[in-house]
């Protein structure tokens, strides 16, 4: 029995629409004076069976609005030359394509004809959403978790209590072809419901996904990076300290301290001989701002970095068994204990931007560079 491919376009908004007109809604992760420029731009991700492939990216949408390239669903206008000033560039949604190879004569059949929405084709839509969940969701999570992209949605897993397969194929907004070219049709076989929803939360800086950035997420993508709870703890860390929430941040800061040194102590004994259970308790005993002072290094982790750690550990204490609320004054060391987590940490750099716009414009390509 012959062998196919199919092909499989997606497109997903990563942000849940808010009610009414907002001119600053977000659609999608935020990037610094460039957008990826859609398949050019994409990175690859791991993906089973043997053959397959898939790939993700974002799009240039929207068009100039005054002095500023303004998101728009339906219009590819985006002057270079104004993207580069602009600090603040909408990535709008996920967009992405898997070949799916191993398929059989009939079931190919059925794919690329009028039949493909029907009751017949739902077992193959299963197996499709299975094996783009995990990478994808792994994928969304790096933005959120490594990039700062803390508004984005994670990406939710199909429930079958909450809504059919088609349900879900349209929330991934898939649309089949029998060739790398299409022509590209609706997939979503068999009955609707959806009663989930699957979406939503609600200063200009290099803190905001760049150019660099991306090519950095790539090679990471390739390597299987994963993130690990470090991560997204110092994520969350972030976003609390982004809503003021002195108190929370600096307790997210710390365990995800607690869990970035656990982590690194692992990697850097991982080799060694001998190496056992009670030796690795032993080098976890002394207290964290012992444990922190010694597995730093001034190349990887700057002394005034260090030094504000250590007194955010102090403080969390204070804030955990004396119900303190840390000071406006802390939110800098508490910036500092993030870069000093961030620095123990592997994979894609961490950044911390906040979700406030603010000023968008850069009087050069070259500004804040």
């Amino acid at each position: 029995m012959a062998k196919h491919s199919v092909f499989i376009r997606f497109s997903v908004r990563l942000t849940e629409p808010q009610p009414g007109h907002n001119r600053n809604e977000r659609v999608g992760p935020t990037f610094f004076r460039w957008l990826p420029e859609g398949k050019a731009d994409a990175i690859s991700l791991p993906v089973d069976p043997p053959g397959s492939s898939l790939a993700v990216w974002f799009e240039r949408r929207g068009h100039v609005d005054g002095r500023f390239i303004k998101f728009d669903w339906h219009r590819r206008e985006v002057d270079a030359s104004v993207m580069v000033r602009q600090a603040v560039l909408d990535a709008g949604p996920l967009v992405g394509h898997v070949e799916v190879a191993g398929i059989g004569d009939r079931t190919f059949g059925l794919l690329t004809s009028e039949r493909r929405n029907e009751q017949a084709c739902v077992p193959f839509a299963k197996r499709l959403v299975a094996l783009l969940f995990q990478p994808l969701s792994v994928f969304v999570a790096t933005l959120r978790d490594n990039l700062g992209q803390t508004w984005i949605e994670e990406l939710h897993p199909w429930d079958p209590s909450r809504s059919s397969v088609a349900g879900y194929c349209t929330y991934l907004g898939l649309r089949i072809g029998g060739t790398q070219e299409g022509p590209w049709a609706p997939f979503a076989p068999g009955l609707h419901s959806f009663t989930a929803t699957l979406g939503g939360k609600g200063a200009v800086s290099r803190e905001f996904i760049t150019e660099s950035d991306w090519s950095t997420l790539r090679a990471e993508m390739a390597r299987g990076y994963v993130p690990s709870a470090a991560d997204r703890l110092l994520s969350s860390a972030n976003s609390y300290l982004d809503l003021g929430q002195r108190r929370l941040a600096v307790i997210e800061g710390v365990s995800a301290l607690e869990l970035a040194i656990s982590d690194a102590i692992r990697r850097r004994t991982g080799g060694f001989k001998n190496f056992t259970r009670g030796v690795e308790v032993d080098l976890e005993r002394p207290p964290l701002a012992t444990r922190l002072i010694t597995i730093a290094t001034p190349t990887v982790i700057p002394l005034s970095d260090l030094e504000a750690a250590v007194r955010v550990i102090a403080l969390r204490n204070q804030v955990v068994h004396h119900g303190e609320t840390p000071p406006p004054e802390s939110v800098d060391d508490i910036r500092a204990l993030f870069r000093s987590v961030a620095a123990l940490l592997p994979g894609p750099r961490h950044k911390f931007p906040t979700a406030e716009r603010g000023w968008n414009w850069l009087e050069s390509p070259d500004a804040d560079k």
